[in-house]
């Protein structure tokens, strides 16, 4: 009976070691979570495959992100494409329709509608207020300052 109670003790112990271990892990998963995204934002991705990738279930990993982050893996992989869509607005000439394109987004109004959403300003608006003049170009707008 000693010899039983001292078992069950043991696999009890075990398994929650076991679980602290698993615990412990999760934020690098939710770290190879952000880097598979932040690889893929360009990609049309599915959660399947970023499970797969991971060798974990969709269900379990959709679980653990939106747990440990508090934001779902799909909200995460939206804002990281808006933050490309920024960037792009803020250094490239790029219209909107190509961006949209681009980041896979299925129509200009529903990137324009999220891209709001996450800034405050529609595309078009975002760039009027962010654009990153190059030098070269800077250079010519003093020259034209100073005739």
């Amino acid at each position: 009976m000693e010899l039983l109670k001292l078992y069950v003790q043991i696999v009890d112990d075990f398994s929650g070691q076991v679980r602290k271990a698993k615990e412990n892990r999760s934020p690098d998963l939710i770290e190879e979570c952000k880097e598979y995204i932040g690889r893929h934002r360009l990609d049309k991705f599915s959660l399947q495959e970023l499970a797969k990738e991971l060798g974990k279930s969709p269900g379990y990993l959709s679980r653990i992100f939106s747990e440990q982050t508090g934001s779902t893996l799909q909200e995460y992989a939206l804002r990281k494409r808006l933050e490309a869509g920024a960037n792009l607005l803020k250094y490239s000439e790029h219209s909107v329709g190509e961006i949209t394109e681009y980041l896979h987004f299925s129509s200009q109004s529903y990137f324009g509608n999220y891209f709001k959403k996450q800034y405050g300003e529609t595309p078009a608006a975002y760039r009027k207020h962010h654009k990153i003049r190059d030098f070269k170009s800077e250079q010519k707008v003093n020259k034209k300052i100073k005739k």
